[in-house]
C-alpha cells in the first residue's frame, strides 16, 4: 500500500512489478523466498521471468530452469542490474534472485536509471525483500537501502525465525518506525 503523500502511480496503474531483497548477507532465506514468490506465481498463472545472480549457488536458476537467467557476473555488473531493470515491462512480474554483498551495486543501478521516475512512467513499482538481523552492519546496510529508496518502492519485511531467531535490534528501532511509516 502507499502512502497519502506519494505522487507516484496508484497501485490499481501498477501493470508490471519487480520484486528483489537488497540485503549485503547471505544465508538469510532470500533465495528460498524468491522461489515462494515463484511458484505462487505459477500457480496462479501470473507470468513472470527470473534472474538469478548468485552464481555461486544458482538457486532459482536451477529450479526455475525455463523462467530463470542465470547471469553471471561481469566485469561491470551495475550495467548488468542495468540491463535487467529496462526489462521489467516485458512480463508482470519480474523476480531478482542477488548474490550477497551486491546491496551497494543494486542501489547505485536503480539511481543510474532512476528507477522511481522510469517505473512510474512504465506503470511499474518494486517491491523491496529486507529480512532484520541482530548484527549491526546488516541493519546499517538496511538503513541505508530504505533512506536511498524512501517510499518509492514497497517494502516487506521478512521475518526468518529459522535462519534469524531474534531481531532485537530491529524490533521498535527507528529503522522499523520508517518502514511502517511506508507501510510495510
Amino acid at each position: 500500500m502507499k502512502s497519502e503523500n506519494q505522487n507516484t502511480t496508484l497501485i490499481s496503474e501498477i501493470n508490471h512489478r519487480l520484486a528483489l531483497t537488497i540485503q549485503t548477507r547471505g544465508g538469510l532465506g532470500k533465495s528460498m523466498e524468491a522461489i515462494c514468490k515463484a511458484n505462487w506465481l505459477d500457480q496462479h498463472g501470473v507470468p513472470w521471468k527470473g534472474y538469478d545472480l548468485d552464481v555461486f549457488n544458482r538457486t532459482l536458476s536451477s529450479t526455475f530452469p525455463d523462467a530463470v537467467t542465470l547471469i553471471e557476473a561481469s566485469r561491470e555488473p551495475e550495467a548488468d542490474i542495468i540491463k535487467i531493470l529496462r526489462k521489467v515491462t516485458q512480463v508482470p512480474v519480474t523476480l531478482i534472485d542477488p548474490q550477497a554483498h551486491m546491496n551497494k551495486i543494486i542501489l547505485s543501478a536503480m539511481a543510474k536509471v532512476d528507477f522511481p521516475k522510469f517505473a512510474a512512467q512504465a506503470q511499474a513499482r518494486a517491491t523491496v525483500l529486507v529480512f532484520p538481523i541482530d548484527e549491526i552492519s546488516d541493519m546499517e546496510d538496511i538503513s541505508e537501502t530504505v533512506d536511498t529508496l524512501g517510499d518509492s518502492v514497497d517494502w516487506v519485511i521478512v521475518r526468518n525465525p529459522e535462519r534469524i531467531p531474534t531481531t532485537r535490534f530491529f524490533d521498535g528501532s527507528q529503522l522499523e518506525k520508517q518502514l511502517e511509516t511506508y507501510h510495510a
